[in-house]
């Protein structure tokens, strides 16, 4: 076999496997998700000490087999890096899930709260509502460490009929794993390339009158 049609052979295997594997729209997810600033897989927040970080947790029952009967997930936070604020339930979660229990404890440097919520006629497949709103402050010992500062784990969904449900979730991971960035101060030498062009600028202005827009200017992100 030519080495060619090997590839082609192992290439048709590889998207009969992805087209055979279910997608499902199921999901716990926390908004906003937060965005890739370095390297590692966690994706990040900018936070400096004292800034207010809300988040709000969401929960799409679409494609699921039968009504949701009973959730539970755990909320981890780093007490180093971040300090409750406030917690607070959505309308909808109260009224959908009337039985709610949280527990909480200290594992080391972390605070873990494990929150299940029970319907017993179960939450129709295609619902889609807010659970919780979290607030955190970023403390004075944040940290660039590369350490997910807000970790979110799906522990159980099962269905009217007690069946396990999670696989139809999708990774709650994704959202919910976050570490806090530090908003770095610029070196002196970028104010001194900044004034540079800055200058440029200005002399181009006087000779053709055009000036130099400020669209590519660097500027700081704020909450």
């Amino acid at each position: 076999m030519k080495f060619t049609t090997l590839i082609k052979n192992l290439s048709l295997t590889t998207a009969l496997l992805i087209l055979s594997t279910p997608v499902y729209g199921a999901s716990l997810t926390v908004i906003p998700s937060g965005i890739q600033l370095d390297e590692d897989p966690i994706n990040d927040f900018l936070g400096n000490p004292g800034d207010i970080l809300s988040f709000t947790v969401r929960l799409d029952t679409t494609d699921l087999p039968n009504p949701l009967k009973t959730l539970q997930y755990e909320v981890s936070r780093s007490i180093v890096e971040l300090e409750l604020v406030d917690i607070f339930r959505s309308p909808s979660d109260i009224a959908f899930f009337p039985d709610f229990q949280g527990i909480g404890r200290i594992s080391g440097t972390d605070s873990i709260a494990e929150l299940t919520r029970t319907n017993a006629d179960g939450i129709a497949p295609g619902t889609i509502f807010d659970l919780e709103t979290v607030i955190f402050q970023v403390t004075p010992q944040v940290s660039n460490d590369g350490l997910p500062d807000r970790q979110f784990s799906l522990i159980e969904a099962t269905d009217i009929f007690g069946n396990d449900l999670r696989n139809y979730f999708t990774q709650l991971s994704e959202t919910g794993d976050v570490d806090i960035q530090q908003r770095t101060v610029p070196e002196p030498s970028f104010f001194w390339g900044l004034g540079l062009i800055l200058g440029f600028c200005s002399q181009k202005s006087r000779k053709t009158k055009s000036g130099c827009s400020n669209t590519d200017q660097p500027h700081l992100v704020s909450n």
